[in-house]
This record gives C-alpha cells, structure tokens and sequence, in this order.
C-alpha cells in the first residue's frame, strides 16, 4: 500500500503539463477585445479545490514556481495557472458554490498580477516579450469578462467579490497596455 500512495505522489508531483489557449493577436477596439476574449479558450481546469487530493496540486504548483528561473516562462506559467483557477470558478459556480468560486477566482488573480510583475521583469531585463504580452492580454480581457459573467450568475457579496475582481483584471490590463 505504501509503494502505490509512494508511486501516485511521486507521479502527481511530477506529471507537468502545459497547456496553452489557442490566443488570437490583440487589436484596439472594444468589440474587438470582447471577441477575442469570447474566443480565447481557458485550460481544463482538472481538479477542483473542493476535491480532497487538491492539495497535491498546488503543493506542485508553488514547486514548479520555485523552479522556474527565466521571467518569460514564470509569467506563461502565471497565465496558465490565472486561467485554470478562473476555470474552476466557473465550474464551481456551476456546481453550486460561489464563495469556493469566490476564493479560487481571487487566487488567480493573484497569479495575474505575478504575470503582470514578470513580464515588466523580463522586459527589463531585455527579453522579447511581443509573445507573452499579447497572450497576457487576451488572457486579462478573458477573466474580465468571465468575471463579470459570474458575477451576474451570484448574488450578495460574492457577487461585488467578482465585479472587484473583473476591475482589477481591467487595471492589470491597462497597466500592460500603458508600457
């Protein structure tokens, strides 16, 4: 029994998939940028923070985060990360439980402003970052939308949560565009 909860640890801790949103190139317009976040696909989200094994995922996140030296590649796992929790909200919503929805949205916004933070990172450092921005910023127009989205299907607190949490995606997103 040990080598089978020894082999699904050691194969949870380091089974790494990247998965990245097909994202078309970023245009001005705002009907343009509703499109284009209409379009941008978020990853599976896999497990759910309601699941019990849970833990072993983000226990492997804050790892990978750790090992991740080149800014370029942090603020595409940041982005990635962003996206799989904005993901999970949704489904969470779905399922029926908004303040969990709440928490995880509000943990991948926090992976955004790390996005944003590495990118300006990268950038000083000289690196082309054309790439990563424009996948940056279809990404913040998406979790602006979706949280403004989930917002409309909540209610009470959790719902001024979401709407606080969009607007701050729209401030990460102008903080981008204004550099």
């Amino acid at each position: 029994m040990t080598r089978i909860i020894f082999f699904f640890l050691v194969f949870v801790l380091t089974s790494v998939s990247t998965v990245y949103a097909q994202a078309p190139i970023a245009s001005p317009s705002a009907s343009a940028q509703a499109s284009e976040s209409a379009s941008y696909q978020l990853p599976f989200p896999g497990l759910l923070p309601d699941h019990p094994l849970y833990i072993f995922k983000t226990v492997r996140d804050r790892i990978i985060d750790i090992l991740i030296g080149d800014p370029v590649e942090k603020t595409r796992f940041y982005i990635t990360s962003a996206d799989k929790r904005l993901s999970a909200s949704i489904a969470l919503v779905d399922k029926g439980k908004p303040q969990l929805a709440e928490t995880t949205a509000s943990k991948g916004e926090e992976y955004l402003a790390r996005a944003v933070a590495s990118r300006e990172q990268a950038a000083k450092e000289g690196k082309d970052v054309s790439t990563i921005t424009t996948k940056l910023m279809n990404s913040l127009n998406r979790h602006e939308s979706a949280l403004l989205d989930l917002a409309t299907k909540t209610e009470g607190g959790v719902k001024d949560r979401f709407t606080e949490l969009s607007a701050n995606a729209r401030q990460y997103r102008e903080s981008v565009q204004s550099k």
